[in-house]
């Protein structure tokens, strides 16, 4: 599981990110005070989210700190009127992202940077009666295997991770693996249909399909 240091002086910020990366299956850590992210043992995590505002200090300072004392990636936080590719080359971050920002937008990102091995927890995930394995790529309900092809298990564990929201067909295409980020909206919607009826087969469903927004694991 990766482990990803979110550095913002808004509480409300630092809860959003927390609520929607951990449901997202990383582990996640909030800080609102620089002094407390200065003594952060950064080499404990592989992704750093630091705002470029931070008060009461100097974000260049505690992003070369980080590069100093960990090999991991940095995405900084900038909000409108920020010239992005100057902060981030500024402050040799990897990385940004605008704000205010898209929650799915923001995990799609931040998957972008990280491994594929440290993306998702290797356990089972469990979403009420389906149980999906990301190591094995299998999905099951009720101790019974679902046979999905790679696409159609792709668009369960993407939906499911995202449990709650509603996923537009462009979201969901930057989210799936390269090979398949070439699928026109209708495929797409024909490859959640199948997954749809195959998970109601099995005597459940889960999924939702929003008309004229996209689609959505219920919570």
């Amino acid at each position: 599981m990766a482990r990803i240091l979110a550095i913002d002086d808004e509480r409300s910020v630092v809860d959003a990110l927390w609520r929607a990366l951990s449901r997202a299956g990383y582990e996640m850590v909030g800080i609102t005070d620089l002094s407390e992210a200065v003594r952060m043992d950064f080499l404990g995590f592989d992704l750093v989210l630091c705002d470029v505002t931070l008060p009461g200090g100097d974000a260049l300072d505690l992003v070369r700190e980080i590069r100093r004392r960990a090999d991991c990636q940095v995405l900084l936080l900038a909000p409108q009127g920020v010239e992005g590719a100057m902060v981030e080359l500024g402050l040799g971050a990897d990385d940004y992202v605008r704000k205010p920002f898209d929650l799915i937008d923001l995990r799609t990102k931040i998957a972008s940077h990280l491994p594929r091995t440290c993306m998702w927890n290797a356990h089972s995930l469990t979403f009420g009666r389906v149980r999906l394995n990301p190591r094995s790529r299998r999905v099951v309900v009720n101790n019974d295997n679902v046979a999905l092809t790679s696409t159609e298990y792709a668009l369960c564990e993407l939906l499911a991770r995202n449990q709650g929201q509603i996923l537009a067909p462009r979201q969901v295409r930057e989210a799936l693996p390269e090979k398949m980020a070439h699928l026109a909206d209708e495929e797409i919607s024909a490859q959640v249909s199948e997954l749809r009826e195959k998970l109601r087969r099995r005597g459940v469903d889960p999924i939702s399909m929003v008309r004229c927004m996209g689609y959505r694991w219920r919570a």
